[in-house]
């Protein structure tokens, strides 16, 4: 688990270049565990209330290599959202 009281809020930066992310601004999660945590993906959530099941799922990603976590270790999360056309 992590000890924010609540899930971190999506600030992100100025769009630029059809894309917009919260690279300096980024999600950060502080671990509780007694032994590691493995995290194996991300999720962009509209619900900010820690466990919820409800709002909607903004985007989801399985990372490309599990990370493993230890207590206290801070895990900094970034989304970055483009735009392209076919």
């Amino acid at each position: 688990g992590y000890t924010e009281a609540t899930r971190p809020v999506w600030t992100p930066s100025a769009p630029s270049a059809n894309m917009i992310d919260n690279l300096t601004n980024k999600a950060a999660f502080t671990i509780a565990t007694a032994s590691s945590l493995t995290v194996q993906g991300s999720a962009l959530i509209s619900e900010a209330t820690k466990g919820a099941v409800t709002g909607k799922l903004v985007s989801a990603t399985k990372f490309g290599a599990a990370r493993t976590l230890y207590n206290t270790d801070v895990f900094n999360l970034a989304y970055r959202v483009q735009l392209t056309s076919n």
